[in-house]
């Protein structure tokens, strides 16, 4: 009987250890409840918290001490954002530990934000992107660094756009030397030679319809650096390899005010197809503005489709590129221009398919083979004469 009695005891003073608790209000000096306050049961002498509760809607607070933890030392803290942080030491559980906080102003240590990502600059309807603030030690060409401007993307033929929206025309210095055919100039001048990359909205190339007749164009203008206008840049590459691989790669280009000029003579067989620098980007806009659209072919060689790889992965060529364009101001409102290039190609794709159709009773196999030789040989030459009233080409 008293093995029960003390047993009961026992437990009841366990009971009594483990409801052991704190319970107290967080006010602020006007009255009002502080909720979701932090209150912190401390070890004086170790600094370590053994207990933590957090205020409710209200202000109130229960903290429950672990079971075995002695009262000496303790002491509880009230801590809030916007407040000052208080703290009691607890001597006796039965009471009621109240706090009223004091509002604290906290300053801010200042931050100073730099901003080392290129910066873009406007004047009017342009928007300029600095070359060398954007461009990379692998970028080779402008091209290169035109994928990379914010808002600017370009298409695999080399198509660029802002916006989502196919630019008009490319002006080089203000000039307009290579009408939409400007995959010649995205490939050819070298990046460190142009100092920015202007976009111009709505463009109007009509001079007499500026500010008149409003345009919904978006072109491009490459700014050439001054020092870069006062003498011919060339650049000539050459490359050879296994088995019979070459490449052949020189240029000549001139941005002076009163002449331009983008001459070049390349020559592959490395499968990359020298045609689509020729590419006009506007020509079905343009044919279909003056209700002039070509009607489709009636005849099909029916070759196969391209497969879904890059072009120079399968292409076999032996290209050649002779590229002349020249621009000379006559005087301040009249351009003779000149574009004239020759192109030469010799390709051959070689397919074969074989096919297999299950029947119920039968099954019926057939081969389709293709061989294709397509050799091209281009000349095209063009003198546009340009002022302010006449344009004759």
């Amino acid at each position: 009987m008293k093995i029960l009695i003390l047993s009961f005891i026992g437990s009841l003073l366990s009971i009594a250890g483990f409801a052991q608790s704190i319970k107290g209000t967080i006010k602020d000096s006007a009255g009002k409840a502080v909720p979701y306050a932090s209150i912190n049961l401390k070890n004086s002498v170790t600094n370590r918290i053994v207990g933590y509760a957090v205020t409710d809607a209200i202000g109130t607070y229960t903290l429950h001490i672990p079971a075995g933890t002695s009262l000496a030392g303790l002491v509880i803290e009230a801590t809030s954002i916007g407040y000052k942080t208080q703290s009691r030491p607890v001597t006796d559980l039965h009471l009621a530990y109240d706090f009223t906080m004091t509002v604290s102003a906290n300053q801010l240590r200042s931050v100073e934000i730099k901003n080392s990502r290129p910066v873009l600059r406007t004047h009017g309807d342009t928007l300029g992107y600095k070359v060398s603030e954007f461009a990379g030690a692998q970028d080779r060409v402008i091209g290169d660094v035109l994928k990379k401007l914010p808002g600017i993307t370009v298409g695999t033929d080399g198509t660029v756009y802002y916006n989502n929206r196919p630019i008009s025309n490319l002006y080089i210095n203000g000039d307009n030397l290579l009408e939409d055919r400007y995959n010649i100039a995205t490939t050819t001048i070298p990046q460190g030679v142009v100092d920015q990359v202007q976009v111009i909205l709505g463009d109007q190339p009509t001079k007499v319809l500026q500010n008149k007749v409003m345009s919904e164009d978006v072109a491009l203008n490459l700014d050439i650096k001054k020092g870069a206008r006062m003498q011919t840049i060339g650049q000539e590459t050459v490359g050879a390899g296994l088995p019979g691989n070459y490449e052949v790669d020189g240029n000549a280009m001139l941005f002076k005010d009163n002449f331009k000029g983008i001459n070049y003579l390349k020559g592959n067989n490395t499968g990359y197809d020298l045609q689509q620098e020729l590419v006009a980007h506007n020509l079905t806009n343009y044919q279909q503005l003056i209700d002039n659209a070509m009607p489709a072919a009636l005849l099909s060689l029916g070759t196969v489709n391209n497969p879904a790889l890059s072009r120079d992965r399968y292409l076999f060529n032996q290209s050649g590129l002779l590229n002349l364009n020249d621009l000379v101001k006559l005087n301040n409102d009249g351009q003779l221009r000149m574009n004239a290039w020759y192109f030469h190609d010799n390709q051959r794709q070689d397919y074969s398919q074989q096919s297999s159709i299950f029947l119920p009773g039968d099954t019926v196999r057939y081969t389709e083979t293709q061989h294709t030789h397509f050799q091209p040989n281009n000349l095209h030459m063009q003198f546009t004469l340009n002022n302010t009233r006449t344009s004759i080409t």
